[in-house]
């Protein structure tokens, strides 16, 4: 029975790894119709869909709908992983807690990532609100962005500059609290004795 599980959760993160490859892929336009990734396609696309263009995981363009698939992949590998070794029902707990932990952090440092590349562009570019791509970014956190600032401000009118190192700070002071107040749900799972 051991040797099943592990070779369940063997195969699920492999999947996981060709979703993630089958992602990347779609990023470069010159390997988007090889047959490599249409391969691909016809495997991962039938469960990546399954969380694309769902509201609640779009930002403005930003889709992180696979994300979440990938994630979940990753919690059915450790979770058949863990029946190899006395699994219990505080560990399941423990994993669900980390799995929302795990795909909330990212999508904050995503978020994070993101920022701080637009407030480089704004400090060293001469026209930082000309470029298409900044202006496509701009519409999608313009709006998580305001709301960061205005809890701070009180609604008073400061600089797209200012907002963004607001936002920025915020984002990564919450990452380091989830860290921990996750880590301690995880561990009161963990010591749960069923």
């Amino acid at each position: 029975m051991r040797i099943l599980l592990t070779t369940l959760s063997s195969i699920v993160l492999i999947y996981a790894l060709m979703c993630m490859v089958r992602i990347i892929l779609t990023w470069i336009p010159n390997l988007s119709y090889s047959p490599f990734t249409r391969f691909l396609s016809s495997i991962c696309d039938p469960w990546l869909n399954i969380f694309r263009g769902k509201k609640w995981l779009t930002m403005g363009s930003f889709d992180f709908g696979p994300a979440v698939a990938i994630s979940i992949l990753g919690a059915v590998s450790a979770l058949l992983r863990g029946f190899t070794t006395g699994f219990h029902f505080g560990h399941l707990l423990a994993l669900i807690a980390g799995l929302v932990w795990n795909i909330a952090s990212a999508v904050i440092v995503f978020i994070v990532i993101l920022l701080i590349i637009r407030l480089i562009t704004i400090l060293v570019s001469k026209n930082p609100y000309s470029n298409t791509m900044f202006e496509q970014i701009d519409r999608s956190v313009s709006s998580l962005v305001g709301n960061i600032t205005r809890t701070f401000t009180g609604g008073r009118a400061v600089s797209y500059k200012a907002q963004l190192i607001t936002a920025i700070i915020s984002l990564i002071v919450i990452d380091i609290i989830g860290f921990f107040v996750f880590g301690i749900i995880c561990n009161l799972f963990e010591a749960i004795p069923f």
